[in-house]
């Protein structure tokens, strides 16, 4: 039995994906999107990570992680927590770092 499942919905229909120690699925705009990569720890524990991405036109380079948590398999329950503050200036400070390599 997989552990992960990823669904898509859209005007054709859905689609499902199966994952068994990670997945990750992606959606994006024209110029922004966001990606949720899922990974097991353990039996017990998933490590789940939010990340800001570009779009289609590839006008941006460098995600920028948004949120990040480990949850319990058995009931959800969010176990580690740590959250960008302020999303505009984490993507800042990572053009910043860019520019002075």
């Amino acid at each position: 039995m997989a552990r992960f499942q990823g669904k898509c919905k859209g005007e054709k229909g859905e689609a499902s994906r199966l994952g068994h120690k990670r997945m990750s699925v992606e959606a994006n705009t024209w110029k922004r999107g966001i990606s949720v990569n899922i990974t097991k720890i353990n039996d017990e524990m998933n490590h789940f990570v939010v990340y800001l991405t570009n779009g289609s036109d590839g006008q941006y380079e460098q995600s920028s992680i948004i949120a990040e948590f480990n949850a319990l398999d058995v009931d959800g329950s969010i176990q580690e927590y740590n959250q960008t503050e302020n999303i505009n200036l984490a993507i800042q400070e990572k053009w910043r770092k860019n520019e002075q390599k």
